[in-house]
């Protein structure tokens, strides 16, 4: 899944939210905020897919050097999807 990285998503929720998202949502464009809301289940979906694979891992703490890799390139990825490849 490819998404936004978090950080263009929490700024831009925080921008919609400081022009009168917070207190008159009526004024927002509403393909803005559907694009937001978009990216934002896209976000939160590549991340709970890492999360839920980190967890599936058995033996964590006993990872080889290749796992270790594995699931920070996982983390990576996922946190930013548009810099980093994610090897499957």
């Amino acid at each position: 899944m490819n998404h936004p990285p978090v950080e263009e998503i929490l700024a831009r929720i925080q921008d919609y939210l400081g022009n009168g998202g917070l207190f008159n949502p009526e004024l927002m464009e509403h393909d803005k905020v559907r694009d937001l809301l978009v990216d934002c289940r896209t976000c939160i979906e590549a991340h709970h897919q890492t999360v839920k694979w980190i967890a599936s891992q058995q033996n964590l703490f006993f990872a080889e050097c290749s796992q270790a890799e594995e699931i920070i390139a996982r983390c990576k990825a996922t946190l930013n999807p548009n810099t980093t490849k994610l090897n499957q």
